[in-house]
């Protein structure tokens, strides 16, 4: 028995060795292109938030379209999960990381709420402050 227990815990460590090894590391130009990206479109919602209350786009479209943007953020969002950063960018790293978090989580809302003017101001009042927290993470780099 403990010979397989021995063996269990060489083969779970030696699994999450290859799994540790196998993540990608973001060079500072990486992280600034997703970050300028990131930064894009929180500021692409904003526009459409404004278009939507405005009457100018059906609801269908609408949450279509902020439904198409939060799936983009959480490809983007993902793909930092599953990365590490360098050294000297580890502040923006994680400032991208949880902000990107954020911003998936609010429009996620704001398409469940597109009818809702009350709901989609609040969501651009926080996508906002997202936004600006993305870009000072981009002048940081």
């Amino acid at each position: 028995m403990r010979t397989s227990l021995r063996l269990s815990l060489v083969l779970t460590g030696s699994l999450l060795f290859a799994a540790c090894s196998r993540q990608k590391t973001v060079t500072r130009e990486d992280l600034r292109s997703d970050l300028v990206s990131s930064v894009s479109f929180a500021a692409e919602a904003e526009t459409f938030i404004d278009h939507v209350r405005d009457g100018k786009s059906t609801s269908a479209f609408a949450q279509g379209h902020v439904e198409y943007i939060a799936k983009e953020v959480g490809r983007m969002a993902q793909e930092l999960q599953e990365s590490v950063p360098e050294p000297r960018t580890a502040g923006a790293f994680q400032t991208a990381r949880t902000q990107l978090d954020r911003l998936r989580t609010e429009l996620n809302l704001l398409a469940a709420n597109i009818d809702d003017k009350d709901a989609i101001a609040v969501s651009k009042d926080r996508i906002e402050t997202i936004r600006k927290s993305l870009a000072e993470a981009v002048s940081s780099l």
